[in-house]
């Protein structure tokens, strides 16, 4: 009995690690459009703030297997809003909606979506991702490789920004 115990409660834990979004949702539209705010992170000192970087990071998804999924559009600091549902990924360099506390590094809001565009997923019944934020959390500071100084208790912003655009594709 005890032995069967020990199982159902392996099993239940396991069937607890991971939520199941609901509605179920997916992006039905490639490449995702994705605005990169221009106005850049402050502790980052070379030309442009990071904006390169981080523009750069976001296209290294283009080389996947798939082909593009990421289309950056050109954006001013009035342009970039973290909003969801707007139909915009945005990644501004800030944390407007407090969001990313204690040691989150950066954080996406996944998966805005629109209960009116649907499609199908592997006969799964889909509503379709409309936008995905990603924003900052600038108690810490950010660095590119170009600048160097790995030993400069900074984060990489393009490791960041890669890793954070997986959240949203």
């Amino acid at each position: 009995a005890s032995i069967a115990f020990g199982i159902l409660v392996m099993m239940s834990s396991a069937a607890f690690g991971y939520a199941l979004l609901s509605p179920a949702r997916k992006w039905l539209t490639t490449p995702k459009n994705v605005r990169v705010d221009s106005r850049g992170l402050s502790s980052v000192t070379d030309s442009d703030h990071g904006v390169t970087a981080a523009v750069n990071a976001v296209t290294k998804w283009n080389n996947a297997p798939g082909g593009p999924v990421i289309n950056i559009l050109s954006s001013n600091s009035a342009t970039v809003s973290y909003v969801q549902g707007d139909g915009i990924s945005d990644i501004i360099f800030g944390d407007p909606l407090n969001i990313c506390k204690g040691s989150c590094i950066a954080a996406t809001l996944t998966g805005y979506y629109n209960t009116g565009q649907t499609g199908t997923c592997g006969g799964l019944n889909v509503v379709a991702i409309t936008d995905a934020d990603i924003a900052f959390n600038l108690r810490f500071k950010f660095q590119t490789v170009a600048e160097g100084g790995a030993c400069s208790n900074e984060i990489y912003l393009e490791s960041v920004t890669t890793h954070e655009v997986g959240h949203l594709i």
